[in-house]
């Protein structure tokens, strides 16, 4: 059994260590494992392996690059880990749009193409007080707060590449947002992400803190639901949501290069390898 869990040059040199906990795992259970950096590496050299998208944080900015790797990938036998079809269904995240379309839960949301598509959204009072955020983009890079009222301010907004227009959860100020993680279709563990005072990124890099929680059955039943929205049951799944009033809403299902949280959850990475190892 071989694994190469793809990673990007700059995560690669920041001693990110969920991924070495990873393969850890792996080796553990008597499989060959190890890191590869994706741009840095030909398909035809991963003849024979299982591919495990990880933490290629990087594709966003080399996004044609990057799809085309995968499709190359895939295209030599190798297996790819979730399957081509689901990192292409959810790279870009209009899936949320179609989601919304099929009756799950999600907060009122908006393709945005242009200024004049975010100007005839924003006289909606859904998005009295909104986010707006790249379709193709990790980490809340490029997300911005929009104040319907303040229209000298958002006029400014330079809508380059397709958006999506969401409504603001004033939710997320308070309870943060909660990923919950699974393998396999199967519930592992959750943590809340809670943004640093007067923001609403809950990215640690952007000062948002992590702990884990311990949900109830419903809500782990609630944020189960949604993988039901994807075409194949993913080997790895991270749902982000946050709870208003009970019911979870959906802001992302991560099925590509999410953070797992392993590193805060013993016996997670186990877990996963454990599946893993399942595939072969």
């Amino acid at each position: 059994m071989k694994f190469a869990l793809a990673t990007a040059r700059d995560t690669h040199q920041c001693g990110y260590d969920e991924d070495a906990l990873i393969v850890s795992a792996l080796e553990a259970r008597g499989a060959e494992a190890r890191t590869i950096i994706w741009d840095e590496t030909a398909p035809a050299s991963l003849a024979e392996q299982t591919v495990i998208i990880r933490t290629t944080w990087d594709y966003q900015a080399k996004f044609v690059s990057f799809t085309d790797w995968l499709k190359a990938l895939a295209a030599s036998g190798v297996q790819l880990v979730n399957s081509l079809e689901l990192l292409l269904g959810t790279i870009d995240k209009t899936y949320l749009v179609d989601f919304a379309a099929r009756g799950f839960a999600i907060p009122e949301t908006a393709l945005i193409l242009n200024k004049d598509d975010l100007s005839e959204a924003l006289k909606s009072p859904a998005f009295k007080r909104a986010i707006m955020k790249p379709c193709v983009g990790a980490g809340a890079i490029g997300l911005v707060r929009i104040d319907a009222a303040d229209e000298p301010r958002w006029r400014k907004l330079d809508v380059q590449s397709p958006q999506l227009l969401q409504r603001f959860l004033p939710e997320i100020e308070t309870g943060g947002e909660m990923s919950f993680v699974f393998f396999d279709g199967q519930y592992s563990h959750t943590v809340r992400k809670r943004p640093k005072t007067g923001d609403i990124r809950v990215q640690s890099e952007w000062g948002g803190t992590v702990e884990v929680i311990t949900p109830t059955t419903d809500l782990i039943a609630q944020a189960a639901h949604f993988l039901g929205g994807l075409s194949e049951m993913p080997t790895y799944a991270r749902v982000d949501v946050v709870d208003v009033a009970g019911q979870l809403l959906l802001m992302e299902l991560e099925v590509i290069e999410p953070e797992l949280f392993c590193l805060y959850v013993g016996g997670a990475a186990e877990k996963f390898a454990e599946v893993l190892v399942g595939l072969t």
